[in-house]
This record gives C-alpha cells, sequence and structure tokens, in this order.
C-alpha cells in the first residue's frame, strides 16, 4: 500500500474488491446521488456516547456533501476507496486547498457515526488520488460492464 502511494498515483486503497467484482473507479454522477439515510450494520450492538443524530441537517447525498467542501471540480469518473483504510502522497493531499481539509474536518465533527462519514468515506479516493486523463476515462467507459 505504501509502495502504490508513492507512485505516480499517489493513492493506494487498503481494502480489495477484487472478490466482490467492484470497480475501483466510479461514475461521477452515480456517485454524487448516493444517501444513506440510516446505518443498520451492526446498530443493535453499536450505542454512541455522543447521542448525535445520524442524518445530517445539511447533506442528503454524497454530492452535497462534496459540494458542502467547496473542492475543485471531479473529471467524469473517480476513484474510489471504501473501509476508510487507504494511504495517500503528501503532494496529492496539498493538492487540495486547506479549507476543503478545515470543511471535512468541521463536518466529521458532528458526531461519531454519522451520515457524513460514509459520505466522506466515498471521497477520499477522489479528493487525494491522481485524476484520470481524459483517454483513461474513455478506455475504462469502453471496457466497463456497467455503471
Amino acid at each position: 500500500m505504501v509502495q502504490l502511494s508513492s507512485s505516480s498515483n499517489g493513492f493506494a486503497c487498503g481494502i480489495s474488491i477484487v472478490e466482490k467484482s467492484w470497480s475501483v473507479y466510479h461514475d461521477k454522477d452515480t456517485l454524487f446521488s448516493f444517501t444513506k439515510q440510516e446505518y443498520s450494520k451492526g446498530v443493535e450492538d453499536y450505542h454512541t456516547a455522543d447521542g448525535v443524530p445520524f442524518q445530517s441537517e445539511t447533506v442528503s447525498s454524497v454530492g452535497d456533501f462534496y459540494t458542502s467542501l467547496d473542492a475543485n471540480p471531479l473529471p467524469a469518473l473517480v476513484q474510489v476507496c471504501y473501509g476508510g483504510i487507504f494511504a495517500a502522497s503528501t503532494a496529492n493531499i496539498f493538492k487540495q486547498d486547506a479549507h476543503v481539509w478545515k470543511a471535512m474536518e468541521k463536518s466529521l465533527s458532528r458526531g461519531d457515526n454519522i451520515e457524513e462519514g460514509h459520505y466522506a468515506e466515498r471521497l477520499w479516493g477522489a479528493l487525494v488520488a491522481t485524476p484520470l486523463q481524459a483517454f483513461q476515462i474513455e478506455s475504462l467507459r469502453h471496457h466497463s460492464t456497467r455503471v
């Protein structure tokens, strides 16, 4: 993971998606439409001490969350990494303005298990991986089996 994040891509995901037949690249518009209205995985064993509701009052989708960060526009296909285990080069982290990271920190400080955290998880790759070039996007779209 460190070797890949040190490469020209500057990003590596720690979760293997091969067994799930997922792609590490997602159509930006489809990704931005994702919503998570509730969290039920292991909810019977999960109790937050902060008592903060899961659902956000300010964002309702990945796209809303990304817009709230005031980050640079993204290409049509973006890299994703589920599970929150990733590595990134400092060069790629610094490609985002500090205000983006401050907005992310403020949003994620609302509580422990919150809707915004699930949106952030889906955006780490888009924020810190080296963006695809037009010819790479075209090739991936040509060879993809579904969006």
